[in-house]
């Protein structure tokens, strides 16, 4: 393969995961609750990297009325990339009082493993006093 061909094959991809990042934003609005969960999952980024721009519909599904979506939601935040945005630990907080005990159950894990992480890092930077 050229130069040229790998240019090109570079472009089709990026286009291809423009018009899939639509198409997943699409669902995250729609009636369905099925359909929005696997919306918000497809957002994770372990399916691969997403701009920025999506944690604003992360932000907006941790609000929304179905626990499932809700659940979703907090496992994309779980492996956002560290460290987490400040929003993130407003969301964790707010959602440890979630009507729902599993989706409050599993803020509350995840809000813990933060902070367990946040602390460590903390530890790491500490000059050693071995002098």
């Amino acid at each position: 393969m050229n130069r040229h061909q790998r240019k090109y094959l570079g472009r089709a991809e990026a286009v291809a995961r423009r018009e899939q990042l639509a198409r997943i934003l699409d669902n995250t609005v729609s009636r369905d609750e099925g359909t929005r969960a696997e919306a918000v999952r497809a957002l994770c980024p372990c399916r691969g990297p997403w701009p920025q721009s999506v944690r604003q519909e992360i932000i907006a599904a941790c609000d929304v009325p179905s626990p499932r979506v809700r659940l979703e939601a907090l496992h994309v935040l779980e492996d956002s990339p560290w460290p987490p945005h400040p929003h993130v630990y407003r969301l964790l907080r707010r959602a440890c009082d979630d009507p729902d005990p599993r989706v409050a159950e599993r803020a509350r894990g995840h809000l813990n493993s933060v902070r367990l992480k946040d602390r460590n890092v903390r530890q790491d930077r500490r000059p050693s006093s071995d002098g």
